[in-house]
């Protein structure tokens, strides 16, 4: 949760995308409805496949857009780029609310699944259980991805650092003479 207040408003972020993604959880046995496989892991070999390809496609992608982020968001005054809160409230409506906080992130968590599922569609013939099952890997994956980031990788103003290059913030005991 704490990574996706980063990425988009609060409002988005703590209500709006984890209630949609709790409907869609519970319309999953009405969108699939065939009884075959039931009970086996990936159902068959294709929902395997599938299941590495979308883990592999989630975690790249997700990583990617965490780090173009940080990327985008820092000052570079060498080639005369400002930053993207203050590029966004010079050039785009609703300056640095609107396009960064709504537009972009419903638009990525909108356009990436359907990618997903057309890639899947394209690449392996899945039908609507192994499209389901792509989903559902790359909502777990994007869980653990952006975990593992907020939890390891965000330092002090949770900026983006390396795990073994995180800063000090606090100490537990009394520091040494």
């Amino acid at each position: 949760m704490q990574e996706l207040l980063l990425h988009m408003d609060k409002g988005l972020a703590g209500v709006v995308v984890p209630t949609v993604w709790l409907v869609f959880m519970a319309a999953i046995p009405y969108i699939d409805r065939d009884r075959s496989g039931i009970g086996h892991w990936f159902t068959n070999e294709v929902g395997k496949r599938i299941t590495i390809f979308s883990t592999v496609f989630t975690a790249v992608i997700v990583s990617g857009l965490i780090a173009f982020d940080a990327v985008i968001k820092q000052k570079y005054p060498a080639i005369g780029w400002p930053g993207y809160a203050e590029f966004a409230s010079q050039y785009f409506p609703g300056g640095r609310e609107l396009i960064p906080n709504y537009v972009i992130p419903i638009f990525l968590m909108l356009a990436l699944p359907v990618v997903l599922v057309q890639l899947c569609k394209r690449l392996f013939g899945a039908g609507t259980r192994e499209w389901m099952i792509a989903i559902f890997t790359g909502f777990v994956v994007t869980y653990v991805v952006l975990t593992v980031v907020g939890t390891s990788l965000r330092g002090p103003g949770m900026d983006l650092y390396a795990p073994w290059a995180l800063p000090e913030t606090h100490q537990c005991f009394a520091p040494r003479p």
